[in-house]
């Protein structure tokens, strides 16, 4: 039997008697067990959130300007988010850039090949021939 279950009852046992204010004091101890137990909920949640960024940052390893998890070259995950937020959000990555879709950063990429010069021409108009 829970606790609630068993203010429940006592409830009961004083509506029988007919003491009102027994019945409001043992009311106002439900709500505040109420409260204590939602409490508890939300204390519990946050435990397991916490537990779950500890697990995930002991997992995170910072190369090439980005986070990413373990060997896992195939998602790279935003410094700024993870460091400031503890958001894991992954990047948008070119072979010259990291861009977070979350907080709008963008940098280049260490590792990237240096760009060679290109000579732009500039295309001729193509006309159907009629």
């Amino acid at each position: 039997m829970s606790m609630m279950d068993t203010v429940r009852d006592a409830v009961e046992l004083v509506q029988k008697l007919d003491n009102i204010d027994l019945l409001r004091q043992l009311l106002k101890v439900q709500q505040e067990a109420m409260a204590l137990f939602e409490e508890n909920l939300a204390l519990k949640q946050q435990l397991r959130e916490r537990d779950e960024q500890e697990r995930l940052g002991a997992d995170l390893v910072f190369r090439d300007d980005a986070y990413w998890r373990g060997d896992d070259a195939t998602r790279a995950y935003c410094t700024r988010c993870w460091d400031v937020e503890r958001k894991v959000v992954t990047l948008r990555s070119s072979p010259r850039t990291h861009t977070c879709p979350n907080c709008n950063k963008w940098w280049g990429r260490p590792s990237a090949p240096p760009v060679e010069p290109v000579q732009v021409t500039r295309a001729r108009p193509r006309f159907p021939d009629w």
